[in-house]
């Protein structure tokens, strides 16, 4: 008789069980749906779409300070809804941080259907930077011309953004607005 009712009791436990599951592992109203970068580069082809891919890892305190203070923020979530999310484990997804040059964590970058990098932000990002860097990809994706010829004699100079992120931005527009000045004067 006891084993009857436990085999009923364990029955119930796995019907209920398989009842709630799908329930619990769908995201969270108000958060960011993130996917795999296979499916994030299907997903910005067939959707003609930005790519935003997250680059970071557990053990990184401005990781996880973005995970838990950054990404849940109404605005970014909301913001982020016109970009495929991808995010990605550095330390599990070693080979994918290599293709993007990944310096530091967290890395932001904004990638083009077709696999163009768009923008690039590494260190923590606030939310009010975030969205001014989700607005300033979108605006260059739309039309506005990006800077493609960037002194390529920087990249051994440390990312000024991984400790003063704001600066890294500055320095961008500095560089785009030089460059278009010096293209003006060409014409």
């Amino acid at each position: 008789m006891q084993q009857k009712h436990n085999i009923i009791l364990s029955l119930i436990v796995l019907i209920s069980i398989s009842l709630v599951l799908p329930i619990i592992s769908q995201p969270v109203s108000g958060s960011i749906t993130w996917m795999s970068y296979e499916r994030g580069v299907d997903r910005s082809q067939s959707t003609e779409r930005l790519m935003f891919v997250y680059l970071g890892r557990d053990t990184c305190v401005y990781c996880v300070e973005m995970e838990e203070n950054v990404f849940p923020e109404s605005e970014v979530v909301e913001g982020m809804k016109q970009f495929v999310a991808v995010k990605i484990d550095t330390s599990a997804e070693g080979e994918l941080a290599s293709q993007f040059e990944v310096r530091y964590v967290p890395t932001l970058v904004f990638v083009t259907p077709e696999g163009d990098e768009v923008l690039r932000q590494e260190g923590y990002r606030s939310p009010e930077e975030l969205l001014s860097d989700m607005e300033s990809a979108q605006s260059f994706y739309d039309g506005e011309e990006y800077p493609d010829d960037v002194d390529e004699d920087t990249e051994d100079t440390p990312f000024p953004g991984l400790f003063y992120p704001s600066v890294g931005l500055l320095v961008a527009v500095g560089l785009y607005t030089m460059n278009q000045k010096k293209k003006r004067s060409r014409r």
